[in-house]
């Protein structure tokens, strides 16, 4: 796993001296506390409390530091600049009404010390610090290669992490032929199922990398081979999808319209189509418009039948390249389908689809 240490930048606060009082009037049961909570592997929440002042408040200020010897001394006014920023700390100001804040590009399995301190604010002139609190906090690992899950049969690899790690990470599919290319192509994705770009029978290797957006930190996962032989495979089932069903990809069990296996990737199944709605295609798997498309025609067309042509059995080429992204999305349509059952027909290594009208 590779690893780059996030740049932390130090805030500069101004003060003008001439609006500065001697007297900051805080009480001296006025105290401090705070809760540091991990939101993920790379984000803490740091929630401030104080008690025993109500005045006005000065400024909360912040340290994340690796450096457990860093100190801020009661009574005096913190050097903002010379104390953080020389020794590569992060320095910043935030609401003093209890809101919590985020902070995101820490390091996974890094140990941290969060500093929270109280001082007034006098004429926007920091006073002394009133009060210090400080929490331990080491981030969980992250384990890119604990994501993903291989599907060998339909040549998927499955990113099991939120889907609003997108919105954090770059993430990219790095792939090579092994013994063709010394070198990885790489493929921004940008979802958890992804389609991998490889021929039937070449053996490849592949890794996945994850950037993180706001530091550039990156990780990546192990390598794995794979070699795809898809004609071997017969799924028990295919789907119909398209205007009965309410052109629904993922499967659901509400609109799942399937044709069972009869025979060696041969599937059948009888349908109930409304007048209006003949408009469908077929999928090899659910989940993904562009790949496994069993369809009339290569591109996203349709081709028109008419329903004298399917009172009795008639066949169809149909088009399927399941590697290919849209390949084989055309679709069957019958203008003047008067509703009815429909016996549907599907052979796989013979190449076609066939309607009859029952």
């Amino acid at each position: 796993m590779k690893k780059f240490l996030p740049l932390f930048l130090a805030a500069i606060i101004s003060c003008f001296v001439g609006g500065c009082s001697e007297d900051d009037g805080t009480p001296p049961t006025t105290s401090l506390s705070l809760t540091v909570t991990e939101t993920d592997c790379f984000t803490i929440n740091i929630q401030p409390q104080i008690s025993g002042y109500t005045g006005d408040v000065g400024f909360y200020l912040y340290a994340i530091t690796t450096n457990p010897e860093f100190k801020v001394t009661l009574g005096e006014t913190a050097e903002f600049y010379d104390r953080l920023h020389e020794s590569g700390d992060y320095v910043d100001d935030f609401s003093s009404d209890g809101t919590s804040i985020n902070y995101n590009g820490l390091i996974p399995g890094e140990t941290y010390y969060v500093w929270v301190w109280l001082q007034t604010d006098l004429d926007y002139c920091p006073g002394p610090v009133v009060c210090v609190a400080s929490q331990k906090v080491t981030m969980s690992e992250f384990n890119p290669s604990g994501q993903i899950l291989i599907d060998d049969v339909y040549g998927y690899a499955y990113l099991n992490i939120p889907d609003s790690f997108f919105d954090k990470f770059y993430v990219y599919l790095m792939y090579r032929e092994v013994n063709e290319s010394d070198t990885f192509t790489e493929q921004e994705i940008y979802s958890n199922s992804t389609s991998l770009p490889f021929t039937q029978g070449i053996l490849y290797e592949y890794y996945f990398k994850f950037v993180l957006r706001s530091t550039n930190l990156e990780f990546t996962s192990d390598v794995y081979t794979y070699q795809w032989n898809f004609e071997d495979y017969a799924p028990s089932q295919i789907w119909l999808v398209g205007t009965p069903q309410g052109w629904n990809i993922d499967g659901d069990e509400e609109w799942n319209l399937p044709l069972i296996q009869s025979e060696n990737r041969i599937y059948e199944g009888d349908f109930y189509i409304p007048e209006g709605e003949f408009c469908f295609r077929f999928y090899y798997h659910p989940g993904n418009w562009e790949y496994y498309s069993i369809g009339a025609q290569e591109d996203d067309t349709a081709i028109e039948i008419s329903y004298d042509t399917i009172k009795s059995f008639r066949a169809w080429n149909i088009y399927f390249r399941p590697y290919t992204s849209g390949y084989g999305k055309g679709c069957w349509t019958c203008p003047d389908w008067p509703g009815g059952q429909l016996h549907i027909r599907v052979s796989i290594d013979y190449g076609y689809a066939a309607f009859q009208a029952l």
